[in-house]
C-alpha cells in the first residue's frame, strides 16, 4: 500500500515538472521571433526585451550577450548560461534546419529563485564586459 502511495507520487512529480517544461517551452513559442538581436551600444541605448530575443540565432545571441559561462550540449538543444553576482540567465536554444535558435530563457537568482528576466538580462548584459566578482 505504501508502495504504491510512493510509486504514485514520484509519477505525480515527474509528470508536474514535465508539464512545467512543457508549458514554459510553449510561451516561448507564443512570442513573435526576432530574426536578430541588436548589439547593445557602449552609449547605454535601451535593451532589447527578453522576449524580443526569443528566435534569435546562435550569432545574434553571442553578438549581443558575449561568450556564454556554460554551455551544455543535449541534441538537440543547447543551455548557454550567463551568470552576475546577482542572477543567472539560462538560454534555451533548439537545432533548427538553419541553425541554433533561442526557444526559451529564464532568470534566476543567486538564491535559485524564477524571477523576471528582464532585470536579469539587463544586469547580464551591463556586465558583459566585466569580469564577474564573488
Amino acid at each position: 500500500m505504501q508502495g504504491e502511495k510512493a510509486a504514485g507520487g514520484a509519477r505525480g512529480i515527474w509528470s508536474g515538472a514535465a508539464a512545467i517544461v512543457a508549458v514554459g517551452l510553449l510561451s516561448g513559442c507564443a512570442l513573435t521571433p526576432q530574426p536578430s538581436a541588436p548589439a547593445p551600444s557602449s552609449q547605454g541605448a535601451t535593451r532589447p526585451d527578453p522576449a524580443g530575443v526569443i528566435g534569435a540565432d546562435s550569432v545574434a545571441l553571442q553578438r549581443l550577450f558575449g561568450p556564454p559561462r556554460l554551455v551544455r550540449r543535449d541534441a538537440p538543444a543547447e543551455l548557454w548560461q550567463y551568470q552576475t553576482r546577482d542572477c543567472v540567465v539560462d538560454l534555451f536554444l533548439y537545432q533548427e534546419k538553419d541553425g541554433l535558435k533561442l526557444a526559451y530563457l529564464e532568470a534566476r537568482t543567486g538564491a535559485a529563485q524564477v524571477t523576471a528576466p528582464r532585470p536579469c538580462v539587463d544586469a547580464v548584459l551591463a556586465s558583459r564586459d566585466k569580469p564577474v566578482t564573488s
